[in-house]
């Protein structure tokens, strides 16, 4: 056998197991990652106001504000503002948990108005934590707007 034939086989050789070594790596890695890694927790919670749209979006602004001033760490800003829907995302500080907002403001037909929450929390907070943190969302709103829910 002639010794370049041997130096070229030799380099096939060390191609073909790389390219498996890189299949069985992607293979292993791609099956791994289902259901290992979890993401933060996250739940949904919905109320319904009897008040008008536009009546209500600016109420809730005011609301958060008014809560974020006066509890230290929290924070909430406009995402979005339209005629069919208003957004608000946030951050909320409590028992040493924090929670991250999306809240929805949205028309529900003749005056009503929806507000959507989603909450989530990047360390994995239970559902009771997170039912607590949107009661005390709903509770801010109702109470600083001066709102009743149905």
């Amino acid at each position: 056998m002639r010794p370049e034939l041997f130096i070229r086989n030799k380099g096939r050789a060390a191609a073909r197991l790389h390219l498996g070594a890189v299949a069985f790596l992607f293979l292993l890695c791609s099956c791994a990652s289902i259901g290992v890694v979890s993401g933060p927790a996250r739940d949904h919670f919905s109320r319904t106001y009897a008040v008008e749209f536009s009546a209500l979006h600016p109420k809730v602004n005011s609301a958060l504000q008014n809560y974020a001033r006066s509890h230290r760490g929290n924070s909430f800003q406009v995402a979005r503002l339209g005629g069919q829907e208003v957004i608000f995302r946030g951050r909320m500080e409590g028992d040493q948990k924090s929670f991250f907002l999306n809240i929805a403001v949205k028309p529900a037909g003749k005056q009503k108005t929806t507000v959507d929450l989603d909450i989530s929390n990047p360390n994995g907070a239970s559902s009771k934590d997170m039912e607590a943190a949107a009661q005390q969302i709903f509770r801010i709103i109702d109470e600083e707007a001066g709102l009743p829910s149905k």
